[in-house]
């Protein structure tokens, strides 16, 4: 992970995978928690020997002698740099995702595998608002507080209760894989 070797690393100072990432003020909190005994745990950023960085989970907890002092410490460490890289590409298509999605003049509506309403675009939402019919409860000025077809809501529990068209295919288990997106 380090590329180091064992002769190279033994009896070093743990400064030697200091990446400069960190502040001073993250090193002290570090070292003042081990000094009162406690255990630390966080995400790092080390450099390896040939300078490149690597993101780790590290715990280190002191370690006491017969009579309660800390005599050393033990760190178990969990590489997870390719991990952070491939949540960071994760959001980031999301992300892309839905700015498409939201951008688009379809309106669309994503279901989750229940039938659930997981996400809508501005389109989507504007169809609601334009088409909705008020009940007897609700006053025309009401704000979109009232909209049946948003975000966290069953769409196959609202087609089957107003009868709607999408009723009978949206709640069919058979046409749904793991998401739907619905597009009017």
């Amino acid at each position: 992970m380090t590329g180091y070797i064992c002769d190279e690393a033994v009896g070093q100072n743990t400064r030697i995978h200091k990446s400069g990432v960190h502040s001073a003020v993250f090193y002290k909190d570090l070292w003042e928690t081990l000094g009162s005994g406690r255990s630390w745990q966080d995400e790092i950023t080390n450099g390896r020997k040939d300078g490149t960085l690597y993101q780790e989970d590290m715990r280190i907890t002191p370690v006491r002698d017969s009579e309660s002092r800390i005599t050393c410490s033990i760190a178990i460490k969990k590489e997870v740099t390719n991990q952070r890289k491939d949540e960071e590409a994760t959001r980031n298509a999301l992300e892309f995702a839905q700015s498409t999605i939201e951008a688009l003049s379809s309106r669309i509506c994503v279901l989750d595998e229940q039938g659930t309403i997981i996400a809508v675009n501005r389109a989507w939402r504007q169809f609601v608002r334009d088409n909705r019919q008020p009940d007897s409860n609700t006053h025309p000025s009401d704000s979109d507080d009232h909209n049946e077809f948003v975000e966290g809501v069953s769409y196959i529990a609202i087609c089957e209760h107003t009868g709607g068209t999408g009723a009978t295919e949206a709640g069919n288990p058979q046409s749904r894989s793991s998401r739907h997106t619905i597009s009017v």
